[in-house]
C-alpha cells in the first residue's frame, strides 16, 4: 500500500512548510535590530538548517530583549510631544521679543 504513493505527496508539503517558515523567518529577520555578523549567522542558519533554523530564529526573536531608545525609551508620541512644546515655547518668546522691539 505504501508503495502505491507517490513520494511528491510526501516531500512536497514538507517543503512547502519549510519555505513557508523559513519565509516568515526572513521577514522578522529583516525587521530585527541586529549586527551585521549576528544578521548574517542567523540568515544563514536559517536558510541552511531546515525547520530547526526558523523555529531557533522565532523563539529567540520572542525572548530576546528588544533595543531601546537611545533617550531613555521615550515613545515617539512622548517625542513629538515635547518637539511641539519646544515649538510653542519659541513662538511664545519670539512673539515677546517683537512686542518688546514695538515698545508694547
Amino acid at each position: 500500500m505504501i508503495s502505491a504513493i507517490n513520494p511528491y505527496f510526501i516531500i512536497l508539503p514538507i517543503v512547502l512548510v519549510q519555505y513557508i517558515s523559513a519565509t516568515f523567518a526572513l521577514v522578522r529577520l529583516a525587521r530585527a535590530r541586529l549586527s551585521t555578523p549576528k544578521y548574517v549567522a542567523w540568515n544563514l542558519f536559517i536558510l541552511i538548517v531546515f525547520f530547526v533554523g526558523s523555529i531557533a530564529f522565532f523563539i529567540y526573536d520572542a525572548v530576546r530583549k528588544k533595543p531601546e531608545d537611545d533617550d531613555g525609551g521615550d515613545t515617539a508620541l512622548q517625542k513629538t510631544q515635547a518637539a511641539d512644546t519646544e515649538k510653542v515655547a519659541l513662538i511664545d518668546k519670539e512673539s515677546e521679543n517683537v512686542a518688546s522691539d514695538k515698545g508694547l
